[in-house]
């Protein structure tokens, strides 16, 4: 009977080390399944900003690309607007060379046209 016993005890325990093997290895499908979804999301959100990353540098460039063709616009504009300025100041020049020039002999001239004494 003792031998019975030993077996049947050897019997309960290999069935509990199965058992306990079973659940070891359900877990440790589980923790993988778990990782792969893990690594899923990670890898879905990595190319999500790899795309965003392609994205800003193309409108990164296209901005590059506009501000060095505004740049030969904006440098005549520039020059036209310092031509403007040049422009404006020679007439104010001028109106100041007349205008004192008239203060200075306005009754001669008139009279000379014969509006004045």
């Amino acid at each position: 009977m003792t031998d019975e016993n030993t077996r049947l005890q050897l019997y309960r325990d290999l069935g509990n080390i199965e058992s306990s093997l079973k659940s070891l290895t359900r877990s440790i499908d589980a923790y993988k399944a778990e990782a792969n979804d893990s690594r899923g999301r990670i890898h879905s959100a990595v190319e999500k900003i790899a795309v965003r990353v392609v994205d800003l540098e193309t409108k990164t460039e296209q901005l590059r690309q506009d501000m060095n063709d505004m740049q030969p616009l904006a440098a005549e504009a520039r020059r036209w607007r310092e031509r403007g300025i040049g422009a404006a100041l020679g007439f104010s020049a001028m109106g100041a060379l007349f205008g004192g020039f008239f203060a200075t002999f306005g009754d001669r001239v008139m009279a000379f046209f014969g509006f004045g004494k």
